[in-house]
């Protein structure tokens, strides 16, 4: 099994629920540069080339505990985030009497 330090669990799952790394930052009472060297040590320790890769790498091996959200597939967790929903628009068109 993978070793990773405390905090480097603590930035993945930060990541994991979708935060940034200037949110994790604040959230962990650390620096931006912190969380980025905290999450390469991380990706370089479970052999992964990416962030999402690396979340998904500590799940899977239950390192840490990620809540799906309904609905996705394992692809869709690759993510940092989940897919965010666009408010759909609507155009009113005003129409004339013979319905033009």
């Amino acid at each position: 099994m993978t070793k990773l330090t405390p905090r480097q669990l603590e930035t993945l799952e930060q990541i994991a629920r979708g935060q940034s790394m200037d949110e994790a930052a604040h959230n962990l009472g650390v620096s931006r540069s912190w969380v980025e060297k905290s999450l390469a040590e991380a990706r370089k320790r479970l052999n992964a080339r990416t962030i999402p890769n690396a979340v998904y790498l500590a799940a899977k091996s239950g390192l840490i505990a990620v809540v799906l959200w309904a609905g996705l597939s394992d692809h869709d967790m690759m993510r940092p985030r989940p897919p965010r929903t666009r408010p759909m628009v609507v155009r009113m068109v005003k129409r004339g009497k013979d319905g033009e």
